[in-house]
């Protein structure tokens, strides 16, 4: 009972900001110490948009505070990055990435003869490449592309489930013989989508979507109840492996149908298999194949809860994405993915304990209204996602950053999951690399084809940093282990050591690392005011003259100013910087740079190659 409670729970405001509300709203939060409005404008940039705040929005922030926080996480909202972060929390459930580099191998070659169209171009040349990729790229990411197409249409979010068409870019609608389709725009880009029908196919959005359906397969003896779980799971918010009695013996699976008959497979099983049965024309590969003497009769009739469809009439997912949507669980579930896509952070548990005054307890039962209320105003809005995630970043899980010195010791316990600085995915940290250092410059190589960016490959730093690759990867890494420990270091070295001299070769006032000083500047003043600057810029800390850590920083820099001073003396330093250090020639186009910088005859450049180095392999930069 403690459970469904749980899953149904209402209660008071859940400590939401409101424009009309200044302070914390429910007392359970009211010994968080929260980031300011600037300090959040700074968060929420590089979490949703993946960039610095602009000048301008940092002064409507500065004018109207929480209200024109609001106004410009609405325009975060609508760049690219925002969508790319969403493709990547749903991904992480999904996994259908698995299928980028072989998306057009799951779909049947009996009804899409045309599937593999590149082969005319050659496997090896241009444009075969590029046609393959695309339609691999637009097949694979079918189920995140309705997603986020339904997001930044700001439709109803329950469209994801109940669309009655599909995406398609150019390279993926020949895959199909769709080849009358229109793109507006660029239509080589594998991104430009357009929404089709496909013949034949009765679409209820993600759902019947050939890398959905292939990534949760089905067999003979498991009857759809895999793909059950995650519907459940999923859409509804309820994991249906809690339910009943587990691990059973052999004895207790003993009988006649024991799924329908045994108590103990019931309380499973009666919840599980009508949906299962939702899916019984798609087989095994995805492919809409209904069966011919019709559904299994040892299983509890398809359906959904107490209601059934008629199969003959319609159309089983289609008819389960409509009961879906109409749950609270479906808004529920929605709000849960988003919380921990921008949070970090796992929802709480219900505690194990029965003591309702614990503060576990008291922590979970907050959060949960916090829930409910998003929740609510996620309904009340339509369903726009957008309403969701701008909760999210106002509440005090995405904004605590300390309790109140006068807290008492019940409240370090109630508080022991909210504000802990979150380790940032791969993806997050590529992103916060190019913001920081600007000149889009992150770390990876060029390559004829295609460059490749570190962090972002699998074969080099993707999985060794935390991430995923869908496929033999599909958990996430959420603390640090030596290996991210060893990459992150290598990572600040390399970083610094390209970029510091490539930003003194730009003029002043472009300059994104050293706006402050020359190349040939020792004075103290000037030094300390660019390392202040950078403080801010990389770590997000606006420190004061005379603070120990711009102390500690600078010390940095003048120890190792006169060590490297001192080398160039005796001669067991040269004057030039180390080639991959120099900035003479682009890193990714190899043109040359006008001003490029090769020589550093005081030791300065790298003296502050030192500093970003320090900087950038910071607790605060590889966390968020």
């Amino acid at each position: 009972m403690r459970v469904l409670a749980a899953l149904l729970v209402l209660g008071a405001s859940g400590c939401l900001q409101k424009t009309e509300c200044k302070q914390a709203c429910s007392p359970f939060y009211g010994d968080l110490e929260l980031l300011d409005w600037q300090g959040t404008l700074r968060k929420a940039s590089l979490t949703l948009a993946g960039r610095l705040p602009t000048s301008f929005e940092r002064q409507l922030v500065q004018k109207d505070g929480q209200a024109g926080f609001e106004a410009v996480v609405d325009q975060m909202m609508t760049e690219q990055p925002f969508y790319d972060r969403l493709n990547e929390i749903y991904n992480d459930l999904f996994l259908t990435d698995q299928y980028l580099t072989d998306g057009t191998r799951i779909l049947n070659q009996d009804r899409y003869p045309n599937k593999e169209y590149f082969d005319k171009f050659g496997d090896d040349t241009p444009t075969g490449i590029a046609n393959k990729g695309g339609a691999d790229f637009g097949i694979a990411r079918e189920p995140l592309n309705i997603i986020t197409h339904v997001v930044r249409n700001d439709r109803s979010f329950k469209e994801i489930l109940t669309a009655p068409y599909t995406l398609v870019n150019a390279y993926s609608a020949q895959s199909y013989g769709l080849l009358d389709v229109q793109f507006i725009g660029n239509v080589g880009d594998r991104n430009n989508l357009q929404e089709v029908t496909l013949p034949g196919i009765p679409h209820a959005g993600i759902l019947t979507t050939a890398a959905f359906l292939n990534r949760f397969p089905t067999s003979a003896t498991n009857r759809n109840r895999h793909r059950s779980r995650y519907m459940y799971l999923y859409f509804l918010d309820v994991d249906v492996l809690t339910f009943g009695v587990r691990p059973l013996t052999t004895s207790d699976i003993a009988g006649d149908t024991p799924t329908m008959n045994n108590p103990d497979c019931v309380a499973c099983h009666q919840y599980v298999d009508p949906v299962a049965g939702t899916f019984q024309n798609w087989d095994d590969m995805g492919n809409y194949d209904p069966p011919q003497g019709g559904w299994y009769k040892d299983m509890f009739e398809p359906g959904f809860h107490n209601a059934s469809f008629n199969a003959k009439k319609q159309e089983g997912l289609q008819w389960l994405a409509g009961q879906l949507v109409q749950q609270d669980g479906f808004a529920r579930a929605t709000v849960k993915t988003m919380f921990k896509g921008f949070t970090g952070q796992d929802p709480l548990p219900l505690p194990d304990d029965s003591d309702e005054e614990s503060p576990a307890q008291h922590a979970f039962d907050a959060q949960n209204a916090m829930f409910r209320e998003i929740t609510d105003r996620f309904q009340k809005s339509g369903y726009n996602l957008k309403t969701v995630v701008k909760n999210i970043v106002l509440g005090p899980y995405f904004r605590a950053v300390n309790i109140k010195p006068d807290a008492d010791a019940v409240r370090d316990q109630e508080y022991a999951n909210i504000g802990m600085g979150r380790f940032l995915t791969p993806e997050m940290l590529n992103r916060k690399v190019k913001a920081t250092l600007a000149l889009d410059r992150y770390w990876g190589k060029p390559g004829e084809l295609q460059n490749t960016e570190y962090l972002l490959s699998d074969d080099f730093y993707l999985i060794y940093y935390g991430g995923i690759d869908s496929v033999s990867t599909t958990t996430r890494i959420e603390a640090p282990n030596g290996i991210s420990v060893n990459v992150a270091r290598r990572m600040s070295n390399e970083l610094a050591c390209q970029a510091v001299a490539l930003d003194f070769s730009q003029k002043k006032e472009q300059r994104a690392i050293v706006p402050y000083v020359d190349i040939d500047t020792q004075d103290e003043g000037a030094v300390r005011n660019n390392i202040k600057y950078l403080h801010d810029r990389l770590l997000g800390e606006k420190l004061s003259d005379g603070d120990p850590e711009l102390d500690r920083t600078y010390s940095l820099f003048a120890e190792t100013l006169a060590e490297g001073q001192a080398g160039l003396a005796d001669g067991s330093v040269s004057g030039d910087l180390p080639q991959p250090c120099q900035a003479a020639t682009d890193h990714w186009t190899k043109a040359s740079i006008k001003g490029g910088v090769k020589s550093d005859p005081n030791y300065t450049v790298r003296s502050w190659m030192a500093v970003v180095s320090y900087m950038i392999g910071d607790y605060k930069f590889l966390h968020e």
